[in-house]
């Protein structure tokens, strides 16, 4: 079986993905061709769901085959998380906070490094958490007592403190 994502082309966002039957490809210009791509444009109809979504006017989309394990691609994309980029041919998680920035392997990043330690300073793990707090641009955490900490980039360490 194939998968195919159909993206919105305003904004290059995922919207759904579908499986369509190799037969079906492979008889329309084969895997990840553009003949494969608009076969599927042209055979799939528009998900009255989504229709509905977007208030009775569905979007402008265009569709591209993706891999489930992601040998390709990049990623498989889900629907509102990854965006299609065709500079690099590749699916791409959406953004997750303003202040990150893609690396070389196109993941998103932190302006500081997620915590590895997951030990609070009184050795008792962390109950919720690491959490990015885009508004003070730091890693957050809570103990089982819901303790508030901050991690401390200087040290490597947790520290207690009020919110």
């Amino acid at each position: 079986m194939a998968h195919f994502a159909e993206i919105k082309q305003s904004d290059n966002i995922v919207i759904r993905t579908v499986v369509i039957s190799n037969d079906d490809v492979n008889a329309n210009g084969g895997e990840y061709s553009a003949e494969a791509e608009t076969w599927v444009q042209n055979n799939i109809p528009n998900d009255p769901i989504l229709l509905e979504q977007f208030g009775g006017t569905y979007p402008n989309t265009y569709w591209k085959q993706c891999s489930y394990n992601g040998n390709a691609r990049k990623q498989y994309p889900g629907k509102d998380h990854h965006y299609y980029d065709s500079t690099k041919d590749k699916f791409i998680c959406v953004q997750p906070y303003s202040s990150w920035t893609l690396n070389s392997n196109d993941d998103w990043e932190a302006p500081t490094t997620m915590p590895a330690n997951s030990t609070l300073l009184n050795n008792d793990p962390l109950l919720s958490g690491p959490l990015w707090e885009e508004s003070n641009l730091r890693w957050s955490a809570r103990d089982e007592n819901n303790n508030y900490y901050i991690w401390n980039n200087t040290n490597s360490t947790w520290d207690l403190t009020t919110e």
